[in-house]
């Protein structure tokens, strides 16, 4: 018999969303530090807006999954470098 407990077990999802995974795919492939105007320069605009992109970037870097290296100017106003902190092989490590 499954419990409540074991449902809620066997829903929580492993890993990143789909959003997330996108852009981790993106800083693995770019292999250098970006912004956020960096991603969302690179990706489809016509999934991706402003906002979207820094609450992705919040959720993934409140998950461990991306760390700060940096800044860089932007006009007037500083924008935060973001590298990955997991390589590519040890997320799907995770994901097991």
């Amino acid at each position: 018999m499954i419990t409540v407990l074991d449902k809620r077990c066997l829903m929580k999802k492993k890993g990143m969303t789909p959003r997330e995974e996108e852009i981790m795919e993106l800083l693995w492939k770019e292999n250098k530090a970006l912004t956020s105007v960096d991603i969302l320069q690179k990706l489809d605009p016509a999934e991706w807006n402003n906002d979207s992109v820094f609450r992705t970037i919040k959720t993934i870097l409140s998950g461990k999954y991306i760390k700060v290296c940096g800044m860089e100017q932007y006009n007037k106003q500083y924008a935060r470098q973001f590298i990955p902190a997991i390589t590519r092989e040890d997320y799907a490590v995770e994901l097991l």
